[in-house]
């Protein structure tokens, strides 16, 4: 059962062994092969070794089907769904511009705090530490350090 091909000493996978489709066309094709750690529990991608080095799966997806990703350029999950490889739908190519501002609008990013969770979060100062605060409102504690501080970024 090969999940991959071997190619100049890398192996490539193959996108019907490696994800989990409910639906073809209309759902999300999600990478079920190995995932990143997403650093400081943050957003976990698909990725595997081509031979060389880390490969974002999304990013080979959409490139298996289209040209290289050129340069300023990123790969972007329409359907904000990071373990998602499916090119025919939910991938797109984009700027880190559009991509920030497509989080902003979806209130996707670590900032998007309501101004009530901002007021309850300046309210806890000094009477909770920052690590509590924070896993209580879902946002990190720098992010908490921030509000206190009065450097928090309103978008």
């Amino acid at each position: 059962m090969g999940h991959s091909r071997k190619e100049g000493g890398a192996f490539i996978p193959d996108v019907n062994a490696w994800v989990s489709c409910a639906g073809f066309y209309d759902a999300c094709w999600i990478w079920t092969a190995s995932i990143d750690g997403g650093a400081r529990g943050g957003i976990k991608y698909g990725k595997f070794f081509d031979g060389e080095k880390l490969v974002g799966a999304h990013i080979w997806a959409w490139e298996s089907v289209n040209d290289n990703v050129p340069s300023g350029y990123i790969i972007m999950h329409k359907c904000d769904n990071p373990l998602c490889v499916n090119y025919l739908k939910c991938l797109k190519l984009g700027t880190y511009k559009e991509n920030t501002e497509d989080m902003i609008i979806k209130r996707r990013h670590h900032g998007a705090l309501t101004e009530e969770q901002i007021s309850y979060i300046k309210s806890m100062k000094g009477k909770e530490p920052s690590r509590v605060v924070s896993s209580r409102m879902n946002t990190s504690p720098s992010n908490v350090q921030k509000i206190w501080n009065g450097k928090h970024k309103i978008y």
